[in-house]
Formats: C-alpha cells, structure tokens, sequence
C-alpha cells in the first residue's frame, strides 16, 4: 500500500488504474484498504499532496 500511496503522489494514473496495478479487484476494494492504514481516501491524499507541490 505504501507503494501505491507513492504511485498516487508521483504520477498521474487515475486511481483505478492504481488499484489494478495493485492487484485489488475494484477501485472501491482500494479505497477501503487505502484508507484503513492511512486513514485518508485515495482521491484527498492526491489532492493534498498537489496542493503541496504547488506551494513549494
């Protein structure tokens, strides 16, 4: 997961095409793992961290 979390931050796969990258059989089956461990939805996560770049 923590592969996937950099995917999402340095590349510009939508989140489904993340998710099957990952092995998970649906993008929801993604999101739910995503956000139990970091407690966050894969979509805010990419938004946060865009959002981050463009400030620095």
């Amino acid at each position: 997961m923590t592969h996937a979390a950099y995917e999402l931050f340095h590349s510009d796969l939508r989140i489904v095409e993340t998710a099957i990258k990952y092995q998970y059989e649906s993008q929801e089956a993604f999101t739910r793992a995503f956000q139990k461990m970091f407690s966050i939805s894969p979509g805010r996560f990419r938004k946060q961290t865009k959002m981050k770049d463009k400030r620095a």
